[in-house]
């Protein structure tokens, strides 16, 4: 077993070296190298993208990921709500079609929104379709919607990754 394993099997709330790592060791090339906060993302390229509801003076609050490709942005967030109004600005602005989660597939109580965030980009990464679209659809129909706990298995998924 890695150390990388090792060490975030215990884990459940994971911190942004937690993720970059995460993200390092299963090849997903996160756009420069890093998580974001949200204040921290002034434009936008093609890419992969962890980023924080909170601003970088703040200590941290939920994960959530997008992926941009080809003029299209790939927006998740595991509670189902839309960007916030800054990256929603910054996507429109340079005329970027925007697709949406607003599907919840993490139980309110639950921690482990950077397993969510982590595991959306693997899945449109490594997916076996072609389509983006498909790709997005295909994560969201993966979880249970009625129970939301039993989709705390996000982090055995990545686990058995790593």
């Amino acid at each position: 077993m890695s150390d990388l394993k090792q060490t975030l099997k215990t884990k459940t709330v994971l911190t942004n070296f937690d993720i970059e790592a995460i993200c390092k060791a299963l090849n997903i090339p996160l756009v420069g190298s890093v998580t974001h906060m949200k204040d921290e993302i002034k434009s936008i390229k093609d890419g992969y993208y962890v980023m924080n509801l909170q601003n970088s003076d703040q200590y941290g609050s939920h994960w959530l990921s997008f992926l941009v490709k080809n003029k299209c942005v790939y927006y998740c967030d595991s509670f189902g709500m839309p960007p916030p109004k800054i990256e929603w600005d910054l996507f429109l602005k340079n005329g970027y079609n925007v697709y949406i989660n607003y599907q919840q597939i993490q139980h309110i109580d639950s921690n482990l929104c950077g397993w969510f965030a982590v595991y959306f980009l693997f899945c449109m990464k490594y997916a076996k379709h072609k389509s983006m679209i498909t790709r997005f659809q295909r994560y969201l129909q993966q979880w249970d919607e009625k129970n939301l706990r039993k989709n705390d298995k996000v982090k055995k998924i990545i686990l058995s990754y790593l």
